[in-house]
Order: structure tokens, then sequence, then C-alpha cells
């Protein structure tokens, strides 16, 4: 009945949209009165593309304008055809000036970069080229950030269409983009790409979202500037930003929701000395706390997690050179389901066919075995130097530390203390690049870049120790005239992985071997891209990407428990390469607001694991075994993003992404591929008070395909059901002089819908949670 409920109100919401499209459309192309026309469009930061609020968009001439709101988008009304001078500005920003001839309504985006020391100027004229891309790039709301503050990183990036999420149960997820993650999908985390044990797929990236100042994602292969791990494209997380006045300010997030009863608190402090020594600084800190989660009608036992986090930087600016230092630390503990660990095979096909799991309890803070116990470091230095008039030269050294423990639901033979598997990796990075200044219109980056990685394993060796060794050179280079964009990069990478293992010779002996894997390859990547002043744009980006396989899927034999899987690898796996093509056809004005992205990987040697006919019997239990394997893919689909805006006040959002991974060599579908997903958002933006501003109303009805695409008795059950799910949210920001407070409140899962998700690992033992209602406190003191 429920699901009946959420399935009619998503047909009812897709034909209004229809209607709505339709009569927009009609309107939009009528005649229009010579002083009816409207300018329109969003003001964001130059530097960080954040959206910026209270920023005065002005037309000189005509002594009237419109001033943001809290996703910088501004509106002015009225306006006759004719030349007018916009005047853009907003506290502590440089003044923007542009000539605009309107014939229409139009939609015009405006940039501005606050005040800073004259180097900073220097580098964001000279990178502000080199941040416009033909490969599509999609910037996260603040506000859509303030919604998902105190849930898990991969919570952050929802809002992005084509963006999916692997988990496993209700403690771990992994963003899925386009069908691909783990080693296909690069993190930059504040600046430095992610490294850990990312290749499994139930390793969370270690990222503290509640730290996360500006989010981003670039959809398709990005492997000329970020290296051979980009092949789906990059998602890059950034810091807040530093302070850019002398003073301090704080920045207190509390948070606490319903499901699992969670708790979290976050703090942000920073503040800068002055011009006569300009050192910026800021410190942060994170606490958080979940206990057992819940379904609608069973509590998810051993689901409960905890969060420690805290991170500071330094930077001084000075005029020619600026040097930055920035450290944190992610810890973490995750319980893991106990009802995914099952003692024999009986138990396990009984679980695979029960609406219930096999281990129930009541709800408790307390984290059991099993359990995983995770802790990352990040130290990085960068240092910028002016190397002409709006050129720079980068240099980025940064090393990552990764803590891994393991714990099985039996315990250690010898201490129970002791975690049954511990993965240990260490991490040095070091990145040179040059940003040359325009020059007859063309400007570009080369530079280099490489890594040195060590891995070491103790307890139950589902993979051996290894050292990878990864060195790369390219070059971007970019041509802007008028109104069209072109680009072309190349880079060339080498990556040497040496093996240490020990094979079994007879009973009792084993033998000490050191293979050793070497892969270099070409990625190159070219893109044109065109934007005009009626509101069209068009890009189109296309190249090769390639991918040497990870140790795990040429190594791995054995449990891994935080899968609940046996996994096993082929050490004759080759190196993936992707060709591919990714256009994006964008058209907006006053009311409407289009965006339609397909794209294509072919790929030779594509790696993904096949699911055995049987189950594996070991002394810790009965799991489901997984094979990796290899054969030529395709993947493509696309992502669809249609906004209506009929009112100011007003706004109707659906988006929808589809994804298809064929298998070309057995002509079949590759599993674990994420189901068809459409989304209608309608959000009612609500006028501002004396003591509020930003208030809005929001409510979204997504459903999520049954995934038909899956050969049969190809996995150990069949594909979930289709589901749609209902969620509420309402956020303002009150007043009070200089201070301010942003209460964000909702409720996922509003019809507390049973269902089990395709891309959840654990959808074999239970459904996932159940509605969870949410509250968040964002205060800020300046």
């Amino acid at each position: 009945m429920i699901f009946s409920f959420g399935k009619m109100l998503i047909l009812l919401a897709v034909n209004t949209l229809s209607i709505m499209l339709v009569n927009a459309i009609a309107n939009a192309q009528s005649k229009v009165p010579p002083c009816s026309h409207t300018l329109s469009g969003y003001v964001t930061d130059e530097h960080d593309g954040m959206p910026l609020e209270y920023a005065a968009v002005y037309i000189v001439e005509l002594k009237i304008g419109g001033v943001s709101d809290s996703s910088g988008f501004y509106k002015v009304n009225g306006l006759c055809s004719g030349t007018y001078t916009v005047r853009v500005t907003h506290i502590g920003c440089d003044t923007v000036y542009e000539k605009l001839t309107l014939t229409q309504s139009m939609i015009s985006n405006f940039q501005t970069e606050h005040h800073v020391e004259e180097l900073e100027r220097i580098t964001i004229s000279a990178s502000r080229l080199n941040d416009e891309t033909t490969t599509p790039r999609k910037q996260v709301a603040a506000y859509r950030l303030n919604e998902t503050k105190g849930e898990v990183f991969a919570a952050t990036l929802r809002s992005v269409t084509g963006i999916n999420m692997l988990t496993t149960g209700a403690t771990i997820s992994k963003p899925v983009l386009h069908g691909m993650h783990s080693n296909r999908l690069l993190i930059i985390n504040n600046g430095v790409r992610q490294e850990g044990q990312q290749w499994g797929t139930e390793h969370a990236p270690e990222i503290d979202a509640m730290n996360v100042g500006n989010l981003q994602v670039i959809k398709g292969a990005s492997s000329v500037q970020y290296g051979p791990d980009a092949m789906a494209g990059v998602i890059i997380a950034g810091a807040p930003a530093m302070a850019d006045s002398a003073g301090v300010s704080a920045n207190v997030l509390l948070s606490g929701w319903s499901n699992g009863r969670g708790m979290a608190s976050a703090v942000n402090l920073k503040g800068k000395l002055g011009k006569r020594f300009p050192l910026a600084w800021q410190v942060n800190g994170t606490l958080k706390k979940t206990g057992d989660m819940h379904t609608p009608h069973y509590n998810l036992k051993n689901s409960s997690t905890q969060e420690v986090n805290f991170s500071y930087a330094l930077a001084y600016r000075m005029r020619k050179i600026s040097t930055e230092v920035y450290y944190s630390q992610f810890n973490t503990k995750l319980g893991i389901l106990s009802a995914s660990h099952i003692g024999n095979v009986t138990d396990l096909l009984q679980a695979f066919n029960s609406d219930t799991p096999q281990v129930t309890g009541d709800f408790s803070y307390d984290i059991g075995k099993p359990f995983q116990d995770v802790q990352h470091e990040l130290f990085k230095t960068k240092t910028y130097i002016l190397t002409g008039t709006a050129s720079k030269l980068e240099l980025q050294y940064a090393r990552q530390y990764n803590k891994r423990a393991e714990y099985d639901k039996h315990g250690s033979k010898t201490n129970d203390d002791l975690p049954e598997m511990q993965l240990e990796i260490t991490t040095h990075s070091a990145d040179m690049i040059w940003h040359h200044n325009r020059f007859s219109e063309i400007s570009g980056m080369v530079g280099v870049s490489g890594f040195l990685q060590s891995n070491t394993i103790e307890g139950r060796l589902i993979i051996p120790n290894y050292k990878t060794t990864n060195a790369g050179v390219f070059i971007i280079e970019k041509w802007k005239h008028n109104n069209w964009l072109a680009e072309v990069g190349a880079r060339y990478d080498f990556r040497k992985i040496s093996i240490y293992k020990y094979d079994y010779v007879s009973a009792g002996n084993y033998v000490l071997t050191t293979p050793e894997h070497t892969f270099n390859n070409t990625s190159i990547n070219a893109g044109l891209s065109y934007s005009d002043q009626k509101g069209w744009s068009f890009n189109l980006a296309c190249g090769m990407a390639w991918r040497p396989p990870s140790v795990n899927e040429l190594y791995s034999y054995g449990l891994h428990h935080g899968a609940a899987a046996i996994e096993k690898g082929d050490s004759q796996l080759q190196a993936e390469t992707t060709y591919n093509i990714s256009p994006e056809l964008r058209y907006q004005n006053a009311i409407i607001e289009l965006e339609l992205n397909p794209y294509m990987h072919y790929i030779t040697d594509y790696v993904y694991r096949q699911p055995e006919s049987k189950p594996v019997i070991t002394i810790q239990g009965a799991f489901p075994s997984f094979q990796y394997k290899q054969a030529d893919a395709l993947l493509y689909g696309s992502d669809l993003t249609c906004k209506l805006t009929p009112a100011f006040s007003t706004q109707l959002v659906y988006t929808a992404s589809l994804v298809r991974a064929q298998n070309l060599e057995s002509n079949t579908w590759i599993i674990n591929t994420p189901s068809d997903r459409h989304a209608l958002e309608l959000r009612q933006n609500l006028k501002d008070g004396k003591r509020s501003k930003s208030a809005y109303v929001a409510v979204t009805v997504s459903h999520t395909n049954k995934q038909w695409r899956v050969s049969a008795n190809e996995d150990f059950t069949p594909p979930p059901p289709s589901y749609a799910l209902v969620e509420l949210v309402a956020s303002t920001t009150l007043l009070y002089k200089q201070q301010s407070v942003t209460v964000v409140t909702g409720i996922n899962n509003l019809t507390n819908n049973s269902y089990r998700d395709y891309m959840d690992r654990f959808r074999y033992y239970a459904n996932a949670p159940g509605r969870n209602i949410y509250i968040r406190l964002i205060f800020n003191f300046l």
C-alpha cells in the first residue's frame, strides 16, 4: 500500500511536471512586452564556486536591482530592451562591472572574489580560466550541505544527478558515479587525492562530512589532470575557507536524529592576525555517535557508529609567495550488522530467503563484533610562487597514514582484543604544477606528480603486503575566444606494484615470493564548449583513460569479514582502458533550466566481481563467494535535470539518472549496476523577515526502479522490488545582531516504507532503515 501510494505520487508529479513544462515553454516563446524582461542568475565566489548571499546586482542606468539569496540566486524584473551596465557588489569582495544587451529575458551569472593579499588576487585571476572545463562539473549548493550535516560523506553528494551510493548496511556508504566507484572514482580531499584502502566495497571514504566547506563533482574521465584512478570522474571536497580579514569567527553545529538516536556536534574556529603579519588559522573538531538503526519492523543489531575528528590549518600570505599547512585526523568505529555473519550454509540460505534477519535485538549504543576501527591522518603543505603576471608555480607535498582494523564475530584465536585483520598504508605524494598566464587567448598548466605507497597487513591475509610507485607528467592547454572554449590535454603515467607474499610449499613450509607488476599508458582528452547570452550552452568532452588493476583484484583470497564475503583475485589481470564521450546540453531562462548529460564508456579489460554458484564454508561461518574477472564492457546512460521556476518563490525540480553496463564478451548485463532512479522536488521559498532569512520548505518524492538487467541465477538472491521514498525538509536562518543560527529540520522516508536497495551489500540479510526525523542547528558567531 505504501509503495502504491509512493508510485501514485510519482506519476502525479510527472504529469504535473509535463503540463508545467509545456505551459512554461509556450509562455517563454510567446511575445514579451518590451518592458517585462527579467535578468536573473547566480552570484558565486570566483575561487571556490560557493554561492554568495546578499550580493547586490544593480542596473546603473535604471537605478534598480536585486539581492541574491542563500543559493546565490538573484532576479531583477521589469526591464526594457537595451544595453545596461550591471554592477555586482558584495561585502569584502571586488566590485564587478559588466555591460549587457537585453533583447529578451536572459540569464547572467557573476563571479567575484574576496579581498585578500595581492598574491591571492593574482593567483585567482591566473586560475580562473584553468577552473573552466569542457567536462561537466556540478557544485553542491551550500544549503544542500546544511541538509546533510551529520550524515556520512557519501550522503552529501546525493543531490548531484548521476550519483548513487554503494552501501554495506546502515553504517557504510561510498559514492558511485555513472556505475563506477572505488578505484575508478577519485576523491580529492582538501587538494590531496584520498589514499586509503578504497579498494574495498565496504571501505567508506575517511572524510569528515561536517568539515566540508565546498563540494563539487566532475563527471567524466579526468585522468589527464588527476591520474589513472579518475576514470569515472572526480569528487573534490574542500575544507571551509580560511579567514580573509582580521579577527576571529566561530561556527558551531549541533545535530540530532531519531533513527539510531544519533547526535553530532562540530566546531569551526578561524581567524587572521592582520596585514603586518598576514597569518590565517583554522581549527575544527567533530564528535558523532549513533546507536542501532531500525527498519519499520525490527532493529538492525550492531549498526552503531562512533566518530571523533579534528583538523587545523595555517596560511601565511606575502606579496609573491604563499604557504599553507594542514593536518587532519579522522577516527571512526563502525558496527557490522550481526545478521550478515551466518554459521552454516543452511542458515545462510534461510537468511537469503527470509523477510527478517536471523539475528535481531533491542536498541543499543554498544558496538560489538564484528566491527571496523579506522584511523586516517593527512598532513599537507602547499606553496604558491608568482612567476610572472597572472602565472604561478604550485608545489605540494602530502603524507597520509591509514590504519584499518577489522574484528571478526568470533574473535582472535590468540587474543580476543586483537583484530583478525589490520591494514596499514602510508602514502607520500608530491605535485608540481605551473599555471601559465593567458597568451593570445591560450592558458593552461603543465605538471608532474607522483606518490610512494607501502601497505602492510597483519592477521588474516586477504591481500599481501605491497609497495606502489606512481609517476606522471601532464599538460593541459585551453583556448578561450568569445563564447567558445577548447581544451586538449595529455598525460603519461608509470606505475609499479611490488608484492611480498608467502606461498605454500608443504606442511609448515612457506617461501617468500616477490612478483612485480608494471603498468604504463597515456591518457588523452579533448573538449569543446559553447555558451551564449540566450541561455544555451553545450559541452563535449571525449578522450582515453586507463586504470591498472588494484592489489585486491590481483591477489585477494579469503574472507573479507567487513563485507561478509569471500573474495578471490586473479594475478593475470590486465590494465583497463576506457574510450569515453560525455556531451552536455543546457538551456536556461527565467522560468526553465534544462540539463541533459548523456555519456558512454567503452572499456577494454573491465574488471568486475562475479558471484560464484555456491557459498563457501569457513571456520568463521558460511559466506557468499565472489571471483574477480575481466571482459570488454560498455557503460552508458544519461542524467537529466529540469528546473521550473514559475514564480520567484516556487521551484519544481525533476531529476533522472539511467545507467547501463554490458559485458560485451558474454552479451550479458554486469551486476551491481545502479537501478534507474528519478525524483521530483517541490521547493517553496519564503519571504525574508526582520529577524529571519533564506527560509524554505521542500518535499521530494523519489522512485528507484527494480534492477531488471540481471541474468537469471547470476546472483545469490533476485534484485529487490522497486520502491518510492518521500522526504520533507524545512530551513530558516534567524538573525540577531551580527550572529545567526540556521535551523534545518526534516524527515527521511516519511511514509516509513520497508524496502531493500539493490546497491546495498547487506540487502541479502535485512531491510534498509525506516523513518528518520532530524534537526540541525548551525550557529555563526562573527
